[in-house]
């Protein structure tokens, strides 16, 4: 009982610490971190569970980041993310229809199904 205790309260100061650092990287961190969401308030409540979970992996994160945007301000680390996008947009923008129109010529192509069996309504004397 006293260990199921003891991981009891290790799990609640986890998610207190979890809690503060989703806190303060909500509030002051993603801006400094992520230019594009500065002014976008409304889905940073959606993103504070994740944050108390992955605490220790934000906050690694965080550090790398900001040390990274201290000795150059270009942002480097978000430029082949963004060229990758591009490539798999058009891509995706080929490949999609081609999916849609094989499915649709695949199934124009089976055999139609047998005609529907007519049921009879069930008769007086089995109702009993």
């Amino acid at each position: 009982m006293l260990v199921a205790s003891y991981l009891v309260f290790l799990a609640e100061v986890y998610a207190a610490i979890g809690g503060v650092v989703a806190a303060v990287f909500l509030t002051y961190g993603i801006d400094r971190i992520d230019p594009s969401a500065a002014g976008t308030y409304s889905f940073r409540p959606l993103l504070a569970p994740g944050l108390i979970l992955l605490w220790p992996l934000v906050v690694w994160r965080w550090r790398i980041l900001e040390t990274l945007h201290d000795r150059c301000r270009k942002h480097p680390v978000d430029r082949p993310p963004l060229r990758a996008h591009g490539m798999v947009w058009r891509r995706l923008a080929v490949v999609l229809p081609l999916i849609v129109v094989a499915g649709l010529v695949l199934k124009a192509a089976q055999p139609s199904p047998k005609p529907p069996i007519r049921l009879a309504p069930p008769s007086a004397e089995g109702t009993r």
